[in-house]
């Protein structure tokens, strides 16, 4: 089970098959693919990492709002809970469906990194990432 601050708690009706959305920083991409660190649990413990869930198209727009060099993917809730990270909803204003990830991510956990991501899935490439190294973006579903 995973230690959550405070009062927080696991959303347990986000179901597995959902789709979370994670904005990703330009630099952060080698090749076509996101860098592993994208999915590091920031240091202080205290907070998630940021994403969103994925109800509309809307929720893209959310995510790259003050962000459009930024690229977006996407992940499976049960991709996360199989390692035994929490879904936390934590509404922001501008973002409705905005979520924290928690759970044992810090930089020791290098191997859980690579495995989250082998499951992303791009919804948007940044700009860095070059024409012909791109896949096709398959549409949510």
């Amino acid at each position: 089970m995973v230690s959550l601050p405070g009062h927080l708690s696991d959303d347990i009706t986000i179901g597995g098959g959902r789709w979370l959305l994670r904005r990703v920083y330009p630099d952060w991409v080698h090749g076509e693919k996101p860098d592993s660190s994208n999915f590091r649990h920031p240091d202080d413990q205290q907070s998630g990492w940021s994403s969103t869930l994925f109800e509309t198209e809307a929720d893209i727009e959310d995510i790259l709002r003050d962000h459009e060099n930024f690229g977006v993917i996407r992940i499976q809730a049960q991709a996360l809970r199989n390692e035994n990270l929490a879904i936390v909803r934590v509404p922001l204003d501008g973002n409705s469906n905005h979520c924290e990830v928690y759970g044992e991510l810090g930089p020791s956990k290098k191997r859980v990194h690579k495995r989250l991501k082998a499951h992303a899935l791009w919804v948007r490439y940044p700009d860095t990432v070059p024409t012909n190294l791109r896949n096709p973006i398959m549409p949510i579903e």
